[in-house]
């Protein structure tokens, strides 16, 4: 399989490759974008969530699309690793509230806790 990437593909590629950390902030702006541009999407956002799923910190754009939600974003720890709900069945707990919210897919990228603390991130 081959993967073919457009000029704009690449420069995006680049351009999050490049994206420096700026203190305070899950993620770069310019990581941002370039994720913007590599994932066609309505929404996108980055957060940190307790043991009990309540939002630490965050981002979604357009900015406060989600804020009608509260801060508890799930019952309990965020899970890990790549989920696309798309795959899952439409019984799936994570499937029929997302829809009850509008939203049709999810792309999700959850990580463990850094060391020394207990939330995780996605």
């Amino acid at each position: 399989m081959d993967l073919i990437l457009t000029q704009r593909d690449q420069n995006a590629v680049h351009q999050l490759l490049l994206a420096k950390p700026e203190p305070g902030s899950l993620l770069p702006r310019a990581a941002v974008d370039a994720l913007v541009r590599l994932i066609p999407c309505d929404t996108i956002g980055a957060g940190e969530a307790d043991d009990h799923g309540f939002l630490l910190h965050g981002f979604d754009l357009p900015a406060g699309v989600y804020d009608y939600l509260g801060p508890q974003c799930c019952d309990g720890p965020l899970p890990t690793g790549l989920i696309h709900l798309g795959a899952f069945p439409d019984d799936d707990e994570d499937v029929l509230f997302m829809r009850a919210i509008g939203v049709r897919d999810v792309l999700r990228l959850g990580s463990p806790p850094p060391p020394g603390r207990r939330c995780s991130c996605t």
